[in-house]
């Protein structure tokens, strides 16, 4: 434990140690894993341009990014403009992990991730990627 005000500095930031947890993460439930999937997805948009890869995401693919030693700097450096030039990538995004179950029933029951106050929409996206 720390003071308050390492407490509050580190409430926006992703610290080295949560970073740790996060990669000890083998066989996390599945909203998690869902939601680990999305973070792979964005950081490696510039290869799905055109959509999400047809056999879906690799947990292997996952677990890769979450060990790289740029991951941090990578959270940090997001660029959602990224996701404007990839339609096809945020149609499928969208689709698969954030319409509601009944849209779709190819989720085989799995959990989506839904926003509970606000919508996914670019300006979320980059205040997300600015505290991380």
């Amino acid at each position: 434990g720390g003071d308050a005000g390492e407490e509050e500095e580190e409430a926006g930031h992703l610290t080295a140690a949560a970073l740790d947890e996060i990669r000890q993460l083998k066989h996390p439930p599945a909203v998690v894993r869902r939601t680990l999937e999305v973070v792979h997805v964005l950081l490696h948009a510039s290869r799905h341009r055109h959509g999400l890869p047809r056999h879906g995401v690799k947990w292997q693919s996952v677990l890769r990014t979450l060990s790289s030693d740029s991951f941090a700097q990578k959270l940090q450096s997001f660029d959602v403009d990224t996701l404007r030039r990839s339609p096809g990538l945020t149609r499928d995004l969208r689709a698969l992990y954030f319409d509601p179950p009944e849209a779709d029933s190819s989720a085989g029951g799995v959990p989506r991730l839904r926003p509970e106050r606000e919508a996914l929409s670019p300006e979320r996206v980059r205040r997300a990627s600015l505290s991380a």
